[in-house]
């Protein structure tokens, strides 16, 4: 990404609003452009080495352990998301892993360079505030979900958050649906999913079409919980 176009994104990203172009060129310049593969690990849970991550391209999922060894992808996040802003101001070790979904590149700044862009801007406080006390709700609504709800209902609910609405009335979900990675956000096996899957289908709630996406059929169709 072009040095221009990386300083526009940083004086877009939400959680940086309101920071000055001069501000935004010094935190690039004392930052360091990074790229990981797919599957590479940026954070590793439980991890005390604490810094500031900016998406610039690509995605990364948000992942926490679960039991049995399986996992759960808290959140999917992409450029002009950040990382690792509650660890640089709280020093805790790493809540959850984050892993590369794609080829990315990122803009890194370590714990010292973060808390002078805070010192220089008090405004951006209240935002990562704020970014941070949203982030909690949907973990604790994802958790939630996973507890009360069975497999096929956790598929259904997240196909339905994956949906856009088509003139038809139909939902389309974006994208063609991995079973793994549907696996990962709902906690279950990708046999399970795929068994989900295929009930749903059958009762009508979603099918499949030629090219391998899937669509709502009507959301009010109540998958079983």
């Amino acid at each position: 990404m072009p040095i221009l176009s990386t300083i526009q994104l940083l004086m877009r990203v939400p959680l940086l609003a309101g920071i000055a172009e001069a501000e935004a060129i010094s935190l690039y310049m004392t930052s360091e452009k990074l790229s990981f593969k797919k599957n590479e690990v940026l954070v590793e849970m439980g991890q005390t080495e604490h810094a500031f991550y900016l998406v610039l391209s690509g995605q990364v999922n948000v992942v926490l352990a679960g039991d049995g060894g399986k996992s759960i992808t808290l959140a999917t996040l992409g450029a002009g998301e950040c990382i690792g802003e509650m660890g640089a101001l709280d020093l805790q070790p790493a809540s959850a892993t984050v892993i590369a979904d794609s080829v990315i590149d990122v803009l890194r700044l370590d714990r010292v360079a973060f808390r002078d862009v805070l010192h220089q801007n008090p405004h951006i406080s209240a935002t990562i505030f704020q970014t941070l006390a949203r982030r909690l709700h949907q973990t604790q609504v994802q958790i939630a979900r996973l507890a009360t709800v069975n497999v096929q209902g956790r598929v259904a609910r997240s196909l339905m958050d994956m949906a856009r609405p088509l003139q038809s009335g139909e939902w389309q979900v974006k994208g063609k649906v991995k079973h793994a990675a549907l696996a990962d956000v709902v906690g279950a096996s990708r046999e399970m999913v795929g068994k989900a899957l295929k009930e749903l289908e059958a009762k009508g709630f979603i099918r499949k079409t030629e090219d391998g996406t899937f669509l709502i059929r009507n959301k009010r169709i109540r998958p079983r919980d």
